[in-house]
């Protein structure tokens, strides 16, 4: 279920910067770039991720030290990677990408509490309509 939201988010920001680029601030992004440039975000938060995990079984405060400095770094290179290709004008592209990820969230968000009715109802389902809160659920005090 977490990567079905991984990939959701990923899909969904990709979208959005298209749309806010190229609809909301009339310039231009193709979809390839936009992946491109969530893909490779996503690789050096995943490289970080994995040498901060590594490091916090041998020395912890190394490993949280490089898991923040590593998503500071990946988070910068991502805005400035945006700021290089997006062609619009500078004062619009942080507006593009705020908007860009506060719908993104929005749009994982929803995404995601369909998803776990759909699965929380399944499982009620197969357990025969049986949930835990229907065993106190009866009970007097």
């Amino acid at each position: 279920v977490r990567l079905f939201h991984t990939q959701c988010f990923f899909v969904v920001l990709d979208g959005l910067l298209v749309l806010t680029t190229s609809t909301f601030f009339k310039g231009s992004m193709k979809f390839s770039d936009a992946v491109s440039l969530v893909g490779v975000n996503a690789f050096i938060s995943i490289i970080v991720l994995v040498v901060s995990v590594i490091l916090m079984m041998i020395i912890p405060l190394l490993g949280m030290l490089v898991l923040y400095v590593g998503m500071i770094y990946a988070s910068l290179m991502f805005i400035i990677s945006y700021i290089d290709l997006a062609d619009i004008s500078s004062d619009k592209k942080g507006y593009a990408l705020l908007i860009s990820f506060v719908l993104t969230i929005v749009a994982v968000a929803i995404v995601a509490s369909l998803a776990a009715s759909m699965v929380g109802s399944s499982i009620s389902n197969s357990l025969g309509g049986y949930s835990s809160y229907d065993s106190y659920s009866d009970w007097d005090f």
